[in-house]
Parts: structure tokens; C-alpha cells; sequence
């Protein structure tokens, strides 16, 4: 991924340019927004964005505890998507987002597809001890604050979702919808035999708190989503799927500015009783002592995954031991 950032004639007329690819399944991607900053209290953007269904889907990347998201948030988030967003400070330390999109997810889905439903989204967030949770609020104290830095926030995401291609074909389009058991919401089969969901209303409610403090970080979330209203070609076994989960992250930099070692579990009470979990850590090396350089090295056993996909740390309905190593490098 390479980005580009910069302002155009003032400093409150701001763009970003997106370049990102993915080897593994040959997809390359150019986008990006243009935001003007009125004042402290209103800033308007248009471009893609992020639903701000969970904690990393504000703004906190590439900032995570490993090279991606933890499987609790992976599993129930919404996508980037096409739309406008609002932002800014309400009183000293409590801010807002509220953004209108597409859907969940624009990834994969032509504009000829797409419905007149949008998705919705809105969070809040508040820093009451120094107003600020380090760069992009991003996961872990490698800038070691010397008072207590706390965040707390507030997140809900609802968009009436479709299957985007209602051909016959087994493999929906969307696929941004996957149940706790990792298949794919819009699959035909996915709930009863040769029955297609051709759309369903999605809604996810999250709360998540963090605290940071001479090294260590902890960051929690709470999870619930449900989907409803199903509209599909025959009989189905659930009106409406409730799913609940939490995410827990804990890091501490055992040198300071240059070695970091955490600790992540999740955990789903979910529809299906499967209760899918992930329990490990890692190692994150900074080779400059700041964040534009890391070495990632994570042991993370899951079972049940119900996070998966064509690329990332998680494969849908995994149970085993996963190691891997990556760098993130910010120029």
C-alpha cells in the first residue's frame, strides 16, 4: 500500500491517494478522498472510507498490535465504501464521525450493482485525561506517555446489504458478510440447503476502551451484531442472527522506543453456539525507535475462526496454531 497526502492551494483543502495491492490474488486498487476542514468543530470529506463499525476501522491503520486485525474485529466489521463523512471536535477531548456510503463494502462490486440503500454509520469518541490516544489512536505506548492517556468510544453501523448478483450462481458478490462459522452470509446454502439470502439488514453496535501509561497499552472492545430481515427464495431456519463478541489487547514496550511484546484474545457468544476464540501475541520490533519501521513476529492459536478471506491472518473455520512474520514500513 503507498499513500499520498497533501493539501491543495490551503492547508484545509486536503487529499489522499491510495495505491494498494495484494499479490496473493492479483488485485490492485487506486483511491482515495478530498476533505476541507472548516473550523475545529466540521470537516466534510467525499472519496472511499471506512464504515465505522469497529475500532480499527477509525482511522488507526497501520497502527495494529500485528500487521492486521485481531480476529474479533476482523469478523464482524464493515468494508471501505464510496460515500461522504462528517468530523470533528463537539466540546475539548470529545469528538465525532457520522458517514453515508454505498454498502459495507465497495471491494469487488461494479456500480452497476449497487441499490438505492446506503450505509450508515456514526461514532463518538472521548480522551479525558490528555485529549490525544498517541499517533492515529493506533494500538500500543511506544511513545511511552508519562500521564494516563484514556479513550473510550461508541460505534454503530446499519446498511440493508445485498447479494449483488442474483444469477444463479453460488458465490455472491458481496463478500463482506460472513457468519460466526466463517461462510460467506450470501452463499447460497449458507443457512438451508439451495436457499439464497438475496438481502438482509446488517447492524453493528460497538463500545471499546483503552488506556496508556509509561509503556503499556490495554485496549478492549465489545462486539454484537445482528442480521435481519432476510429476504431469500425459500424457507430459512433464523428470522435474525445475534452475534456477540469481545477483543482484548494487551502490550508493553519491554525496551523502551524499541521492543514491544503483546497479547491478544477474542471471544464470539454466537448464534450457532460455536463460540470460535483466538488466544496468543507477538513480538514488534522497532529498528528506529518510531512507528515508520516495525518487525512483526505473532503465534496466535484460534479455534473456530470466524474471520477469514482471500488474504490476511485468519481462514474461515480454522481450529490450529498460525505463526507468522511481517515489517510495515512508512515513508
Amino acid at each position: 500500500m503507498i499513500w499520498y497526502s497533501g493539501w491543495l492551494g490551503t492547508p484545509k483543502l486536503t487529499y489522499v491517494a491510495t495505491v494498494w495491492t495484494v499479490f496473493s490474488t492479483q488485485q490492485a486498487l487506486i483511491y482515495g478522498n478530498i476533505a476541507y476542514k472548516f473550523n475545529k468543530h466540521f470537516q466534510v470529506a467525499i472519496g472511499v472510507g471506512p464504515n465505522l463499525s469497529v475500532r480499527s476501522m477509525q482511522g488507526s491503520f497501520p497502527f495494529y498490535s500485528s500487521t492486521d486485525r485481531s480476529m474479533g474485529e476482523e469478523s464482524l466489521r464493515g468494508g471501505f465504501t464510496n460515500g461522504m463523512w462528517l468530523t470533528g471536535e463537539i466540546i475539548p477531548k470529545l469528538r465525532y464521525k457520522l458517514m453515508v456510503g454505498n454498502n459495507l463494502s465497495s471491494l469487488g462490486i461494479q456500480a452497476s450493482k449497487l441499490t438505492r440503500d446506503l450505509s450508515t454509520s456514526a461514532t463518538l469518541w472521548w480522551m479525558p485525561t490528555t485529549g490525544e490516544f498517541g499517533p492515529r489512536g493506533g494500538i500500543g505506548d511506544l511513545e511511552s506517555h508519562q500521564k494516563l492517556a484514556t479513550r473510550f468510544g461508541a460505534s454503530y453501523n446499519h446498511s440493508r446489504e445485498d447479494r449483488f448478483n442474483n444469477t444463479g450462481t453460488p458465490s455472491p458478490d458481496n463478500t463482506q458478510v460472513r457468519m460466526t462459522d466463517g461462510v460467506l452470509f450470501f452463499e447460497t446454502g449458507a443457512l438451508a440447503d439451495n436457499v439464497t439470502v438475496d438481502n438482509a439488514d446488517v447492524d453493528n453496535v460497538n463500545f471499546d476502551a483503552g488506556v496508556k501509561y509509561k509503556g503499556f497499552g490495554l485496549q478492549t472492545e465489545f462486539h454484537a451484531r445482528k442480521l435481519s430481515d432476510f429476504d431469500a427464495d425459500g424457507p430459512l431456519p433464523y428470522s435474525t442472527i445475534t452475534d456477540y463478541g469481545y477483543d482484548l489487547q494487551v502490550s508493553y514496550m519491554l525496551v523502551p522506543r524499541k521492543l514491544c511484546v503483546y497479547g491478544v484474545n477474542s471471544y464470539f457468544w454466537d448464534e450457532f453456539k460455536r463460540h470460535p476464540w483466538e488466544a496468543g501475541g507477538g513480538v514488534n520490533v522497532y529498528p528506529l525507535k518510531n512507528r515508520s519501521w516495525r518487525l512483526n513476529l505473532q503465534i496466535m492459536h484460534v479455534y473456530k475462526s470466524s474471520a477469514g478471506g482471500t488474504f490476511g491472518l485468519y481462514t474461515a473455520g480454522q481450529t490450529g496454531t498460525t505463526i507468522t512474520f511481517g515489517t510495515d514500513i512508512l515513508l
